[in-house]
């Protein structure tokens, strides 16, 4: 728990070192569960992308990595939840990555409701 506060007042005075809170988080949690880091908990963050594999279930990544990961992709079939953290610290990519956020929700729902739906 302290982590936590401690991380949270890392992330609002030094938004910069928002990748070492979600490479702090995600080795936190492995070590809490006993896990080992890149299996099924990992994190994606600026240049040191290695911390993942294809069984990975959970990962902690920046604001600008999720961004990049949305708009490869061009929808959010991928994932089935997304926590956005710190949304009351506005800047200009939290801001896009609402919008993108939205855009995709309401177009995979879209696809998914209507693409299923038996012809009348």
């Amino acid at each position: 728990l302290e982590l936590f506060y401690f991380i949270k007042y890392i992330l609002k005075r030094f938004p910069l070192y928002r990748r070492l809170a979600a490479q702090a988080v995600a080795k936190r949690v492995c070590r809490e569960r006993n896990w080992h880091l890149g299996g099924l908990v990992g994190y994606k963050v600026g240049l040191d992308k290695g911390n993942t594999s294809k069984d990975t279930r959970l990962v902690y990544v920046t604001t600008g990595i999720l961004i990049k990961m949305l708009i490869s992709q061009k929808n959010m079939s991928q994932w089935t939840h997304i926590v956005i953290d710190e949304v009351h610290e506005r800047d200009k990519d939290m801001d896009f990555l609402l919008l993108l956020t939205r855009k995709f929700i309401v177009s995979t729902f879209f696809f998914f409701h209507f693409s299923t739906a038996s012809p009348a």
